[in-house]
């Protein structure tokens, strides 16, 4: 992604980054009514501290964790496997207080209107992110992670109409595994304009020393970090961007010194990646050479989910936990089994209403759906057929 196209929550930030749209939706997401009688959820949040008003840390302000704890979603014993008891009279009160009598609401009523909101705010996201792209979300899986995304999952997939649902081994530690099988990298670079459409000898030179300097920075970062030289890669790239334009794009700068007549690869791949970004290139315009760039990096070890044990035909009730009343999207309340994520095996199906839960996620699973269980302990949610 261009630096210059990227941006979180509306803010500029000015470096490459993958494409995200960021919105303010999370447990913590505050619902509240404003001087017009508008009923909104977020981006104001109660954070950690004080937290939803359910944790009982002073928190007043209904969140949509404080939802999710009304309608029985949540249970009170069973957060983070029961190290962080939650309180529902107190999210109760907070939805009752500030939402429902205000609006003339049962408590249920303004909690689902809490997390339909929510909802429709992650699923504008999807949309602008998929739809007003040009691609179609029926033809993919909605992955949802965090510690709350498994609970919106199959709301979000109806409302964008996407294929079906895939729960990762661990949503709530998801990010952190994706941070932990990143590459180590350092990045330095530095500016150089020049034409390569006209470069000359000198300016070879000059962009062969950069890239030697350059290089030598980002091994010197990685030997400090302990790095051994066979695990040392570098990645080098000219930015560039064609004459006039106002923004650049990274042109892969192939292996052992730039000469005269390797450059036209630099630009063929230029060419390319304004093709790749833009779906056009102008093949016969002037390239120029704004800023070269390095990257020194060590290819970590991915990290290995373990396969799960075949459930070999036997039924699921070693899992099961529970039952509780809770209240679904389209208002219906019922009892419903709470199945310990962690006893499932692979070749287990476990038919909605169902809520499973784990130490760092709770998974539901509405009424007319069902979860496979595949092997490596990722959850595939869908209709029967």
């Amino acid at each position: 992604m261009n630096p210059r196209d990227s941006y979180v929550s509306g803010h500029p930030i000015l470096i490459p980054m993958i494409d995200l749209v960021t919105i303010g939706a999370g447990g913590g997401s505050i619902a509240f009514i404003d001087s017009a009688g508008g009923f909104h959820v977020g981006p104001r949040s109660a954070g950690a501290d004080p937290g939803p008003a359910c944790y009982g840390h002073g928190g007043t302000e209904p969140t949509v964790t404080d939802a999710q704890v009304v309608l029985g979603r949540l249970d009170a014993d069973k957060l983070l496997g029961g190290e962080l008891p939650v309180d529902p009279e107190l999210a109760k009160r907070a939805i009752e207080t500030k939402i429902a009598k205000p609006m003339g609401l049962s408590v249920t009523d303004a909690a689902l209107g809490i997390i339909k909101v929510i909802n429709s705010n992650m699923a504008l996201a999807i949309r602008s992110n998929s739809v007003a792209r040009g691609v179609d979300p029926r033809e993919f899986s909605l992955v949802p992670f965090g510690g709350a995304g498994p609970l919106h999952g199959v709301a979000l997939a109806e409302a964008v109409s996407a294929k079906d649902i895939i729960v990762p081994v661990a949503p709530g530690i998801t990010a952190a595994m994706g941070l932990l099988q990143t590459d180590m990298q350092y990045e330095h670079a530095r500016t150089l304009v020049t034409s390569l459409t006209k470069i000359d000898g000198t300016a070879v030179e000059r962009v062969n020393a950069l890239v030697g300097e350059l290089v030598a920075e980002c091994r010197t970062d990685l030997e400090n970090d302990g790095v051994p030289p066979e695990l040392q890669n570098f990645l080098r790239y000219a930015e560039c961007r064609y004459h006039g334009q106002g923004f650049e794009l990274r042109a892969d700068i192939p292996e052992g010194d730039v000469t005269t007549g390797n450059i036209k690869n630099v630009i063929a791949n230029f060419h390319q990646q304004h093709r790749l970004d833009y779906g056009y290139a102008f093949d016969d315009g002037e390239v120029e050479l704004i800023t070269v760039r390095v990257i020194g990096l060590e290819n970590v070890i991915p990290l290995k989910v373990a396969r799960l044990d075949d459930a070999n035909g036997a039924g699921i009730d070693s899992a099961f936990l529970y039952s509780r009343d809770t209240t679904f999207d389209d208002g219906r309340t019922v009892e419903t089994p709470r199945y310990d994520r962690g006893v499932l095996k692979a070749g287990h199906q476990v038919p909605g209403p169902a809520v499973i839960v784990q130490h760092n996620s709770t998974v539901v699973v509405p009424p007319d759906y069902t979860a496979d269980v595949s092997e490596y302990g990722n959850l595939h949610i869908r209709r029967p057929n």
